[in-house]
């Protein structure tokens, strides 16, 4: 059994195997970690950082549409109902339409002051 934890021999194996149960292509090696390449419009890749840097996040986020995250209270934009639930340190949030069609959906867990986002898409009629 290995008692001694290293980040990036274990990295490379997380992201190897995570991408051989989602059926993605292997991960690209980066200088911060990897890259996970999934070529679906909702969710085009993933990031594993074995470093955290401060540059590398924001260079990473600049291409994306992002919004500030602060502790005011989250409001659907006209027309749609946010639903939020929270079990333990991971929240979901579901906005539907009118109709009341998925229109897109989220979940973050919150754990040592990060939030790690994941399962995060639209849905695009």
């Amino acid at each position: 059994m290995n008692t001694a934890f290293e980040v990036v021999p274990t990295a490379a194996a997380w992201t190897k195997g995570w991408t051989l149960t989602r059926g993605k292509a292997a991960p690209v090696s980066q200088p911060y970690g990897y890259k996970i390449d999934l070529g679906v419009p909702e969710c085009l890749e993933r990031h594993a950082m074995v470093d955290y840097d401060t540059g590398v996040v924001r260079a990473l986020t600049d291409r994306l549409h992002t919004v500030a995250l602060d502790n005011a209270a989250a409001v659907a934009p006209d027309g749609y109902q946010l639903s939020l639930s929270t079990s333990g340190a991971v929240s979901d949030a579901e906005l539907r339409d009118v109709n009341g069609e998925l229109a897109a959906r989220g979940r973050v867990a919150h754990s040592d002051g990060v939030a790690t986002f994941d399962q995060t898409a639209a849905v695009i009629a």
